[in-house]
């Protein structure tokens, strides 16, 4: 079974105008936040590698939800929407998914 979210081409990997909306501008501050953002987050994914080899459900579930809210936060979409696909597929145990 299959838990990623369609996506139209539309979808960005970044979505500029949240960031937008939220700061009124991307300056070096909204830079600096987003390279603290990519700083936290890439640790977090390896983990989340290596919790899905060893089939760790609960440690899985919970670094992919942690990782989909940062990414959330941060105007990842696509990755707020692969991290969702995996913390699903966790849940309902489909390691293929």
């Amino acid at each position: 079974m299959r838990y990623a979210l369609p996506m139209s081409a539309a979808d960005e990997a970044l979505d500029l105008s949240q960031l937008l909306a939220a700061f009124g501008e991307i300056d070096d501050d909204v830079r600096e936040m987003m390279q603290i953002f990519i700083e936290t987050t890439e640790p977090m994914l390896g983990e989340l590698a290596e919790k899905i080899a060893a089939r760790d459900q609960p440690g899985v579930e919970d670094l992919a939800h942690s990782a989909k809210g940062a990414a959330r936060s941060a105007g990842a979409r696509a990755m707020a929407t692969a991290c969702e696909a995996v913390e699903k597929a966790a849940e309902a145990g489909d390691w293929a998914g």
